[in-house]
């Protein structure tokens, strides 16, 4: 029987000093990414026009932007949001820029502002790469209030992100959060999974609709539609960003 020997002294060394510096690498990322919210950390700075909701065959109602408003201390949420209305359906677009290097799961942040997830579901949507996921939340609280939110991430270079939260086929029968959270990654995923780590930034685009009684497999659609086209418009305009931003970076 072949015995496992243990690591030599020089070995296990050299695996220390890959790991701290592994770790300092990792920590000065963190401090760049973390600084105020805003052009100075690189964020992309939209206005209303930036997205043609109309061409969408949605009318605009109002923009917000964290630009117009003093971002207070400890915060790194860099939003702007569309709120937008057709056949009845008022929602909102919204483009998320934060501290993020790797996936970010809205339903954790839903959960912590007091909603329950009724259901996730991961969509795998095709395009050039492959493909990548769309995440639907069905979200619900008491008094008959419901939700159903669309997000999705990318990277900085427009590396569509796979959800680190997707449930196998036979990863149990519930559709509460814990079950969620207990879901294995699919085993025949074409993306690599290192497309969720390793990003200089992670961005965030979705869709948010609050609405009380039944919401349409039309509705649903139409909601879906508009997530896809407006992710498609923020990831062009950020990569025209970040390449002028980049460049500024060398240059200077």
């Amino acid at each position: 029987m072949k015995k496992n020997r243990p690591p030599s002294l020089a070995l296990v060394l050299v695996v220390m000093i890959s790991a701290m510096a592994g770790l300092r690498l990792f920590s000065s990322r963190v401090l760049e990414v973390s600084k105020t919210p805003g052009a100075t950390r690189g964020d992309i700075l939209l206005s209303e026009d930036s997205l043609p909701v109309e061409d969408f065959g949605w009318e605009l109602k109002s923009f917000s932007s964290s630009a117009d408003s003093e971002i207070e201390e400890g915060v790194f949420w860099f939003e702007h949001s569309w709120l937008v209305a057709k056949d009845g359906i008022k929602c909102s677009v919204s483009l998320d820029q934060a501290d993020w290097t790797s996936w970010h799961d809205l339903s954790i942040c839903y959960t912590g502002a007091g909603w329950e997830v009724a259901n996730y579901e991961a969509l795998e949507i095709p395009e050039k790469e492959g493909f990548w996921h769309a995440v639907t939340l069905d979200l619900k609280k008491s008094g008959g209030r419901k939700g159903l939110v669309i997000f999705c991430n990318f990277g900085s270079d427009g590396t569509p992100m796979d959800s680190a939260m997707v449930r196998s086929d036979d990863a149990g029968s519930g559709t509460g959060l814990l079950d969620v959270l207990s879901g294995r990654l699919k085993g025949n995923t074409a993306n690599p999974l290192n497309k969720k780590w390793g990003h200089e930034r992670v961005l965030q685009t979705q869709v948010v609709l609050f609405y009380q009684g039944i919401l349409t497999s039309e509705q649903r659609e139409q909601l879906l539609d508009l997530h896809l086209e407006s992710r498609n418009v923020f990831r062009d305009l950020w990569l025209q960003h970040w390449t002028k931003y980049k460049s500024r970076q060398q240059s200077g």
